[in-house]
């Protein structure tokens, strides 16, 4: 076996024989990368892949951060009395599912406030008739 390098190249001399004698020469080349290049091209790859990952990291944050955004609006509608109001959500992962709840959640709020509103109209209903009755009598007992 010989090696020799030289230029940035090596070669492999190598001799193999088999069964009936015969000698067969295999040479390889190949190149070297001296501590420098090696350095620089280490340094041009990792400045590569962080660029690579920072403009895939844009998209895939967006896409976390779109669902989570409109489920904080919708919150704040709800919290400032726009009862039944419903995220537009389409995923199926934990937002998704989150995004479901407060929809079901919402949805129950506003049947519950229209059940209070229904309750307090028919309250004031049943308070009123007895109310006018005795208000009609009394002016009629003052009249005479």
């Amino acid at each position: 076996m010989l090696f020799r390098s030289g230029g940035g190249e090596m070669l492999l001399n190598m001799v193999i024989k088999n069964k009936k004698g015969n000698e067969y020469l295999l040479q390889s080349k190949h190149r070297i990368f001296y501590p420098q290049e090696r350095k620089a091209f280490l340094w041009a790859l990792l400045f590569l892949c962080i660029l690579v990952i920072t403009f895939a990291a844009f998209p895939i944050s967006r896409n976390i951060t779109n669902p989570i955004n409109k489920l904080i609006d919708a919150s704040q509608k709800l919290s400032s009395g726009e009862f039944g109001y419903a995220v537009n959500v389409k995923s199926g992962d934990e937002i998704g599912r989150l995004a479901n709840n407060f929809n079901a959640m919402s949805a129950r709020i506003q049947k519950l406030h229209e059940n209070r509103k229904n309750l307090l109209a028919d309250i004031s209903h049943e308070l009123r008739t007895p109310l006018t009755r005795i208000q009609t009598d009394t002016d009629i007992i003052i009249d005479k």
